[in-house]
């Protein structure tokens, strides 16, 4: 995968989202560093590693549509969040928290984001977000 395909997994919507909220500094910190982190990190990938990272997507999110009759801010939702934080960063990039709420706010902001979470299951994106946002205020409050 090259250039622009890498950020069709992203859609570049998590970046814009961003840049909205804090602007300059965005593209000062993140612009530079985020790209070219993620393009280190993905332009390695073959196409098998691909269909890996997708599946191991779909596994979580298929093991988070079980856990939705849960509190999101459950032991079990909570740690399958720990997990989906650990997919991006393992992934693509170090997922800080400040990155990781973005995303999670980008989940149920952005239509596009929302409506392909939520054809997994509907709701799952308001979920998901939620969940992530109790993650971080947790994880937040340990620093």
């Amino acid at each position: 995968m090259k250039g622009d395909e890498v950020f069709t997994l992203f859609d570049k919507l998590y970046i814009e989202a961003y840049k909205k909220e804090h602007g300059k500094e965005v593209e000062k910190i993140y612009k530079n560093n985020i790209y070219k982190e993620i393009y280190k990190n993905v332009s390695k990938y073959t196409k098998q590693d691909w269909q890996n990272l997708k599946e191991r997507l779909n596994y979580i999110y298929e093991d988070m549509i079980v856990l939705m009759d849960r509190d999101p801010g459950s032991v079990s939702v909570q740690a399958l969040v720990e997990e989906l934080r650990k997919y991006y960063s393992d992934s693509f990039y170090k997922c800080d928290l400040i990155m990781f709420r973005a995303l999670g706010r980008l989940y149920i902001e952005d239509k596009s984001f929302r409506e392909k979470i939520n054809h997994k299951k509907d709701g799952l994106a308001e979920f998901l977000s939620e969940a992530i946002e109790i993650y971080c205020d947790i994880h937040e409050n340990r620093l």
